[in-house]
């Protein structure tokens, strides 16, 4: 019986040596793909403080304050932006927030993804028809209009730092503001409403369905989680998952985005639900848009009280559009957008822009509403804008702050 024992352990053993020697080369080599990998991720990204563990995760991190917000010094795949200590949008390797001096002149902006420079929807038909990425600083908000208030100003430095989040509610916005305010800046702008359609259950915060929101993000589950756990841990992973990412466009820039010239013209052409979209209110809709004002009203009151120069923008939508505008890849868009919506719009932006219609706003709260009127080319979905009308709504804030807050941009006709 013991030698029997002594026979088993033996086999054992050969069959574990030659299993390690069958691995040996391919462990060596991942090693070696490993220690190059990290080498090459550390000369990328050490300019910019920034490394595979920031890199490896999501856009988004969690936030005490806010929910979620952007990735501390995030890195984007094309230098295109980076992300500060405090979560603002700045260019690469600008990492610190410096410290405000007396000839600074700061604008801070807040708000959802169309502030935050996004463009074109990554789902469904939308970034094929437009071919239009998330807008680098330059062709955005708070690059365009940094570079008017610049020509205004010849005497200040003047800085539009860009706080805004994807996915960020007015909630959120003021949230922000108030984890902000100590920086002291000459004005703040808020541009929301396109996130805030859904109001909460009855007996739930805001806040508490934001945290049910980022907690359900799929982000967090399945297979979303592990790869970023991986890409966090191994370069070599980083590396294999982002190439995987540009391929399959999941990471959307300019060298990796394409109008498809065939869906354009189907699109363009084909007109499914011919007249305006309707629209069906409801009990929902309205308590949405009752509490979206009572907490513009809350932020416009908070803002005030600071002594803040400041304009809270209802975000405009496609589908309050003139039609009698559209042309080239917008009128695909927008036939695309009422065929998705089965020929209904957005009872929620119909109800809130009609209010404001009905009942003015305050003084520093915008509607936006003669955006849906202007000619070229506005939407490049739903609810984000081409690098052409980033400009128009640049020249618009520039204006209301040269005049110290007198003029009152994208007012309706």
């Amino acid at each position: 019986m013991p030698n029997h024992a002594l026979d088993r352990r033996v086999c054992c053993a050969r069959v574990l040596r030659r299993l390690i020697a069958a691995l040996a080369p391919t462990l060596l080599l991942l090693l070696i793909g490993e220690a190059g990998a990290r080498l090459i991720c550390a000369r990328r990204f050490s300019p910019y403080a920034t490394g595979i563990r920031v890199q490896g995760d999501s856009r988004w991190a969690a936030s005490p304050v806010t929910v979620w917000a952007n990735q501390p010094r995030y890195l984007e795949y094309d230098l295109s932006a980076q992300y500060n200590d405090l979560g603002f949008r700045v260019r690469p390797g600008e990492t610190r927030m410096p410290e405000k001096r007396p000839e600074d002149f700061w604008v801070f902006l807040l708000g959802g993804s169309a502030m935050a420079g996004m463009g074109s929807n990554q789902n469904g038909e939308w970034l094929r028809l437009t071919g239009v990425p998330s807008h680098p600083i330059p062709d955005a908000i708070d690059g365009q209009l940094e570079a008017m208030l610049q020509k205004e100003m010849p005497e200040r430095r003047v800085r539009v730092w860009n706080a805004a989040v994807a996915s960020h509610t007015l909630l959120q916005s003021r949230l922000d503001y108030e984890r902000l305010r100590h920086l002291r800046p000459d004005w703040v702008i808020s541009m929301d409403g396109a996130n805030d359609a859904a109001a909460p259950a009855p007996g739930e915060t805001r806040y508490e369905r934001l945290v049910a929101e980022w907690a359900a993000h799929p982000i967090h589950r399945f297979p979303f989680r592990e790869a970023r756990f991986l890409m966090k841990s191994s370069a070599l992973l980083y590396l294999s998952g982002e190439y995987l990412f540009f391929r399959t466009g999941a990471i959307r820039n300019a060298r990796n985005t394409h109008q498809d010239s065939q869906a354009l013209l189907t699109w363009s052409r084909r007109d499914p639900a011919p007249g305006e979209p309707t629209f069906a209110p409801s009990t929902e809709t309205a308590r949405a848009r009752d509490e979206f004002r009572r907490e513009l009203r809350l932020f416009d009151d908070v803002l005030i009280g600071d002594g803040q120069k400041h304009l809270l923008l209802v975000q405009p939508h496609l589908c309050l559009r003139d039609r009698s505008k559209l042309s080239g890849a917008e009128r695909a868009v927008f036939n695309y957008y009422v065929a998705q919506a089965k020929g209904r719009g957005d009872s929620f932006q119909a109800a809130l822009h009609q209010s404001f219609a009905e009942e003015p706003p305050p003084e520093n709260v915008i509607a936006m509403g003669a955006i849906h009127a202007w000619d070229g080319w506005v939407f490049v979905d739903y609810c984000h804008f081409s690098k052409e009308a980033n400009r128009r709504i640049a020249a618009g804030l520039r204006d209301a702050i040269a005049s110290g807050g007198r003029r009152r941009p994208f007012e309706a006709p």
